[in-house]
């Protein structure tokens, strides 16, 4: 969750982050129906800010009983919005079997990973984290 308020928030500071089980910027605000409005709360956050906006990457497992799976797509269609970013694909079994990588342009400002029958604690996987951040 802070993941995605540090960079709504400071995106001047931050080049990217990760959320894994997160939650989007003002999810604890009056819920939002559209990307649009969810990347408004991201934009609300430092209006002034006129510079590239951080990279995103997005974790999340289907059986998460603590943040629920449905702030995954909220994630993604906040930073989409803000990005302007369309989905592009789906990639199976990446990184892993029962793993979903959704790529959004290219690939290389926003992607969701979605891991199917895993819980709040998506086991970390750092070489697609490390790539998405250039540091290997």
């Amino acid at each position: 969750m802070i993941t995605n308020i540090l960079l709504a928030t400071y995106p001047d500071v931050f080049a990217g982050g990760a959320s894994f089980s997160g939650a989007p910027a003002g999810w604890g605000q009056p819920a939002r129906t559209s990307a649009q409005a969810w990347g408004d709360v991201v934009r609300d956050a430092y209006p002034e800010f006129n510079g590239t906006r951080p990279k995103m990457q997005v974790w999340h497992g289907t059986a998460d009983t603590i943040v629920p799976y449905q702030y995954f797509g909220h994630q993604l269609g906040q930073w989409s919005d803000v990005l302007g970013l369309k989905f592009s694909k789906n990639v199976t079994s990446d990184p892993e079997a029962g793993y979903t990588k959704m790529e959004y342009g290219d690939g290389t400002k926003l992607v969701g990973y979605h891991a199917q029958g895993v819980g709040h604690v998506v086991p970390f996987h750092d070489e697609p984290l490390l790539k998405f951040f250039g540091l290997l």
